[in-house]
């Protein structure tokens, strides 16, 4: 799927039609909103790296400032609440809004003197119980596993499977306190802290929550998931008050996300609500469930394919049956 998707990035590229495609997209108001994780050197050999070199979530420096140097020649680079502020007053059509999960320090350090040389706004989605120096979540933990560049002198070990971890629910932090040897990671100094996101948000970048245990709402009842994301809101608005705060579904696709979920994300008051749902945004696109389009360690041709928003329903349709098949008893790693 990967070399298709390069060989017919690379076609539409060289005969102009992605540049069309864009173009028409700006005039009409349809807005890409890109989703990064982390920004870090690729090791050598990134090809067999651990798996979040694998899954778009981690791109080098070089291909996240080769991105926005080329979006900002056409784009106006905004924050996602810019975005719907402008887009109420029916302004800026060629709108691109930039936005990171999870909070790495990374983004703080790599990402946001990029985002500055351009002149580029962006969203950073923060994870409540890393915010507080509480524990490191239970995804975080079991990446740290797997990424010898997290891992301190290789202490961390884990027994649980990624794929009953991820759709545990509440049951994912049992399930976390038996990967041991954490407590000898420095793992906070890996995330933004609050004095940090203090710092960004002075020079323009919004801040917004993603979830206090970063858990994955499909395996929640509403109550416990209103539970948690405003205990992720809270963490934020403790030092950021009065803000509009946005929201992150974390491992947000379909089927993952539900009506009842981003209903429930706006009785608890939360001024907009991004999915990881590939496509296009305007007028007409729930604000509770906006679409993003993944930025991976790809050629720039592919990236710039992406925002034409051709390859969305195939994505779409691709995450549904991922996430309906990841879900069954007995079945693959997600």
């Amino acid at each position: 799927m990967q070399r298709l998707e390069r060989t017919i990035a690379k076609l539409a590229w060289i005969s102009g039609l992605t540049l069309v495609l864009m173009a028409w997209n700006r005039f009409r108001g349809k807005t890409p909103i890109l989703m990064y994780h982390s920004i870090r050197p690729r090791p050598d050999d990134w090809k067999r790296a651990p798996m979040v070199w694998q899954t778009g979530m981690v791109i080098s420096p070089e291909t996240f400032e080769e991105q926005i140097a080329a979006f900002s020649k056409r784009y106006k680079c905004v924050s996602v609440r810019e975005y719907i502020e402008l887009q109420s007053k029916k302004r800026e059509k060629s709108l691109l809004a930039i936005t990171f999960d999870d909070g790495y320090i990374d983004n703080l350090e790599i990402a946001a003197p990029v985002l500055r040389h351009y002149g580029a706004a962006a969203t950073f989605f923060l994870v409540g119980c890393h915010v507080e120096g509480e524990r490191p979540s239970p995804v975080a933990l079991y990446n740290m596993a797997h990424d010898e560049s997290l891992r301190d002198n290789g202490s961390l070990k884990i027994n649980v499977n990624r794929k009953a971890l991820v759709l545990a629910g509440e049951e994912a932090l049992e399930m976390a306190s038996r990967m041991y040897g954490f407590e000898k990671l420095d793992w906070r100094s890996h995330y933004i802290s609050p004095s940090q996101a203090l710092k960004l948000n002075a020079e323009g970048f919004e801040i917004g929550a993603h979830g206090y245990y970063h858990l994955i709402a499909s395996a929640l009842d509403v109550q416990k998931f209103k539970e948690d994301i405003i205990r992720s809101k809270n963490s934020i608005t403790g030092f950021l008050p009065g803000l509009k705060i946005g929201f992150a579904f974390p491992f947000g696709a379909p089927p993952v996300i539900s009506r009842e979920k981003t209903k429930a994300v706006e009785e608890c008051g939360f001024f907009y609500a991004v999915t990881s749902i590939e496509g296009l945004n305007d007028r007409n696109t729930n604000r509770f469930a906006l679409k993003r389009i993944s930025a991976d360690e790809v050629p720039l041709y592919v990236t710039m394919f992406r925002l034409t928003g051709l390859r969305a329903g195939f994505k779409t349709l691709f995450q549904r049956f991922k996430w309906k098949y990841a879900m069954k008893p007995g079945t693959a790693k997600v």
